[in-house]
């Protein structure tokens, strides 16, 4: 599959990325990022759309990190609770993924 091709890049002014992230208690909350850019890709599925960008140890697409909810604007104070059923959705997928993949263990433990 052909990759992402960044067309242009624009300041992102205080936009941030939402995640849903794991605690060390099992449990997840909502953290927001700041946003390096706003990206107009050539997307090898989805045509000409635009994408944040954050860093960490490298600049990288939001929406391909693990966890990615959405973006919030500077005018967003309360980071903690912008998109409750996103995260109630992404938090029952990793259950689920996590149950499937003690499962396929534990098969593998009994052959």
């Amino acid at each position: 599959m052909e990759d992402k091709k960044i067309l242009q890049i624009i300041p992102a002014g205080g936009w941030r990325a939402v995640y849903a992230v794991r605690q060390e208690d099992g449990t997840y909350k909502q953290e927001a990022s700041p946003l390096v850019c706003w990206a107009l890709i050539k997307h090898p599925e989805h045509g000409v759309i635009v994408e944040g960008m954050e860093s960490g140890d490298w600049v990288d697409f939001c929406e391909d990190t693990c966890g990615f909810l959405g973006y919030i604007g500077p005018e967003v104070t309360d980071e903690t609770n912008c998109y409750p059923e996103l995260l109630r959705l992404y938090v029952e997928s990793e259950q689920r993924r996590i149950a499937k993949a003690k499962q396929t263990q534990k098969k593998r433990k009994q052959t």
